[in-house]
Protein backbone atom coordinates (compact mmCIF):
# COMPACT_ATOMS: atom_id res chain seq x y z
CA UNK A 1 0.00 0.00 0.00
CA UNK A 2 2.65 2.45 0.60
CA UNK A 3 4.37 1.70 -2.54
CA UNK A 4 0.90 3.13 -4.93
CA UNK A 5 0.96 6.04 -2.59
CA UNK A 6 4.23 7.03 -3.37
CA UNK A 7 3.14 6.38 -7.01
CA UNK A 8 0.00 8.36 -6.66
CA UNK A 9 2.13 11.16 -4.41
CA UNK A 10 4.92 11.44 -7.45
CA UNK A 11 1.91 11.40 -10.08
CA UNK A 12 0.16 14.03 -8.82
CA UNK A 13 3.69 16.13 -8.48
CA UNK A 14 4.33 15.14 -11.96
CA UNK A 15 1.02 16.61 -12.83
CA UNK A 16 1.45 19.87 -10.64
CA UNK A 17 4.62 20.75 -12.25
CA UNK A 18 3.76 19.96 -15.86
CA UNK A 19 0.61 21.92 -15.63
CA UNK A 20 -1.13 19.42 -18.07
CA UNK A 21 -5.00 18.75 -16.87
CA UNK A 22 -5.13 15.26 -18.48
CA UNK A 23 -4.25 12.06 -16.93
CA UNK A 24 -3.12 8.95 -17.97
CA UNK A 25 -4.92 5.32 -16.46
CA UNK A 26 -2.15 2.82 -15.60
CA UNK A 27 -2.22 -0.36 -13.90
CA UNK A 28 0.02 -0.86 -11.14
CA UNK A 29 -0.14 -3.51 -8.39
CA UNK A 30 -3.47 -4.81 -9.83
CA UNK A 31 -4.95 -1.88 -9.53
CA UNK A 32 -5.60 1.28 -12.29
CA UNK A 33 -4.33 4.03 -11.02
CA UNK A 34 -4.44 8.01 -12.72
CA UNK A 35 -0.86 9.22 -13.91
CA UNK A 36 0.70 12.51 -15.59
CA UNK A 37 2.41 10.50 -18.32
CA UNK A 38 1.98 7.47 -20.54
CA UNK A 39 2.56 4.37 -19.13
CA UNK A 40 5.32 2.93 -20.36
CA UNK A 41 7.08 6.17 -18.81
CA UNK A 42 5.91 5.76 -15.96
CA UNK A 43 6.81 2.41 -15.53
CA UNK A 44 10.27 3.03 -16.63
CA UNK A 45 10.34 5.62 -14.13
CA UNK A 46 8.91 3.83 -11.22
CA UNK A 47 8.64 0.06 -12.46
CA UNK A 48 5.62 -1.73 -11.89
CA UNK A 49 2.86 -2.27 -13.79
CA UNK A 50 2.95 -4.87 -16.68
CA UNK A 51 5.62 -3.50 -18.53
CA UNK A 52 9.12 -4.01 -16.51
CA UNK A 53 12.44 -2.27 -17.12
CA UNK A 54 13.73 -3.50 -21.12
CA UNK A 55 16.06 -6.57 -21.22
CA UNK A 56 19.53 -5.81 -22.55
CA UNK A 57 17.69 -7.29 -25.92
CA UNK A 58 15.16 -5.04 -26.17
CA UNK A 59 17.35 -1.97 -25.66
CA UNK A 60 19.54 -3.42 -28.01
CA UNK A 61 16.69 -3.90 -30.80
CA UNK A 62 15.28 -0.31 -29.87
CA UNK A 63 18.71 1.11 -30.28
CA UNK A 64 19.25 -0.64 -33.56
CA UNK A 65 15.63 0.59 -34.87
CA UNK A 66 16.74 4.33 -33.90
CA UNK A 67 20.18 3.74 -36.16
CA UNK A 68 17.58 2.56 -39.42
CA UNK A 69 15.64 5.49 -38.47
CA UNK A 70 18.63 7.70 -38.81
CA UNK A 71 19.79 5.46 -41.74
CA UNK A 72 16.92 6.43 -43.66
CA UNK A 73 16.84 10.24 -42.29
CA UNK A 74 20.09 10.96 -43.70
CA UNK A 75 19.49 9.15 -47.11
CA UNK A 76 16.37 11.25 -47.78
CA UNK A 77 18.69 14.67 -46.60
CA UNK A 78 21.17 13.41 -49.09
CA UNK A 79 18.75 13.06 -51.52
CA UNK A 80 17.32 16.05 -51.44
CA UNK A 81 20.74 17.67 -51.45
CA UNK A 82 21.65 16.20 -54.92
CA UNK A 83 18.23 17.35 -55.75
CA UNK A 84 18.62 20.85 -55.08
CA UNK A 85 22.58 20.59 -56.54
CA UNK A 86 20.50 19.17 -59.03
CA UNK A 87 18.40 22.11 -59.63
CA UNK A 88 21.06 24.24 -59.47
CA UNK A 89 23.21 22.73 -62.16
CA UNK A 90 20.69 23.00 -64.09
CA UNK A 91 19.42 26.58 -63.80
CA UNK A 92 23.35 27.72 -64.29
CA UNK A 93 22.89 25.41 -67.33
CA UNK A 94 19.87 27.09 -68.86
CA UNK A 95 21.38 30.47 -67.60
CA UNK A 96 24.70 29.67 -69.62
CA UNK A 97 23.10 28.37 -72.83
CA UNK A 98 20.72 32.10 -72.65
CA UNK A 99 24.00 34.38 -72.19
CA UNK A 100 25.36 31.91 -75.33
CA UNK A 101 22.19 32.82 -77.64
CA UNK A 102 22.61 36.62 -76.73
CA UNK A 103 26.25 36.56 -77.45
CA UNK A 104 26.03 34.75 -80.95
CA UNK A 105 25.75 37.58 -83.76
CA UNK A 106 23.74 37.08 -86.86
CA UNK A 107 25.37 35.30 -89.61
CA UNK A 108 27.21 37.95 -92.02
CA UNK A 109 26.63 38.23 -95.40
CA UNK A 110 29.12 35.70 -97.25
CA UNK A 111 31.51 38.67 -99.24
CA UNK A 112 32.69 37.27 -102.35
CA UNK A 113 35.88 39.08 -103.76
CA UNK A 114 34.83 41.55 -106.21
CA UNK A 115 37.25 43.87 -108.81
CA UNK A 116 38.53 47.05 -106.99
CA UNK A 117 39.20 45.33 -103.82
CA UNK A 118 42.98 45.48 -102.27
CA UNK A 119 45.34 42.14 -101.61
CA UNK A 120 44.62 41.93 -97.68
CA UNK A 121 40.73 42.29 -98.39
CA UNK A 122 40.93 39.50 -100.31
CA UNK A 123 43.37 37.97 -97.58
CA UNK A 124 40.75 38.51 -95.25
CA UNK A 125 38.08 37.26 -97.02
CA UNK A 126 39.65 33.96 -99.30
CA UNK A 127 42.54 33.36 -97.01
CA UNK A 128 46.14 32.38 -98.34
CA UNK A 129 46.06 31.44 -101.96
CA UNK A 130 47.28 27.90 -103.16
CA UNK A 131 49.46 29.28 -106.04
CA UNK A 132 50.88 33.00 -106.37
CA UNK A 133 52.76 34.39 -109.97
CA UNK A 134 53.78 37.48 -110.52
CA UNK A 135 54.75 39.58 -113.66
CA UNK A 136 55.98 42.33 -114.98
CA UNK A 137 53.94 44.32 -117.59
CA UNK A 138 54.61 47.85 -119.23
CA UNK A 139 51.99 49.73 -117.11
CA UNK A 140 53.01 48.07 -113.98
CA UNK A 141 53.25 44.57 -111.97
CA UNK A 142 50.49 41.99 -112.72
CA UNK A 143 50.27 39.62 -109.70
CA UNK A 144 48.48 35.97 -110.43
CA UNK A 145 46.43 34.61 -107.14
CA UNK A 146 45.17 30.84 -108.09
CA UNK A 147 42.33 29.25 -104.88
CA UNK A 148 41.65 25.75 -106.13
CA UNK A 149 38.25 24.36 -104.48
CA UNK A 150 36.52 21.23 -104.53
CA UNK A 151 34.37 21.94 -107.12
CA UNK A 152 35.73 25.23 -108.64
CA UNK A 153 39.24 27.26 -109.33
CA UNK A 154 39.27 30.63 -108.20
CA UNK A 155 41.95 32.50 -110.36
CA UNK A 156 42.40 36.25 -109.00
CA UNK A 157 44.26 39.02 -111.05
CA UNK A 158 45.66 42.31 -109.25
CA UNK A 159 47.11 45.43 -111.15
CA UNK A 160 49.12 47.59 -108.74
CA UNK A 161 47.62 45.74 -105.95
CA UNK A 162 43.69 45.93 -106.49
CA UNK A 163 42.01 43.54 -107.89
CA UNK A 164 41.20 43.94 -112.18
CA UNK A 165 39.98 40.26 -112.96
CA UNK A 166 38.62 37.21 -111.39
CA UNK A 167 37.82 33.97 -113.46
CA UNK A 168 35.79 31.20 -111.83
CA UNK A 169 36.08 27.57 -113.55
CA UNK A 170 33.85 25.07 -112.51
CA UNK A 171 34.76 21.24 -112.63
Amino acid sequence: MDNRKVHLCVAALLLGLSGHASAYQCEVDGKMIEVGLPCDKYYRIFGGGSSSAPTPEEEWAERREQIEMDKKQESIQASKRLVKQGERSYRAHKAEVSRDRRNTQRPTRKVEPRKGMRKDKILQILGKPDKQKTNETLYGSEEIWTYRGYSETKTIVFDNGTVSKIVVEKF
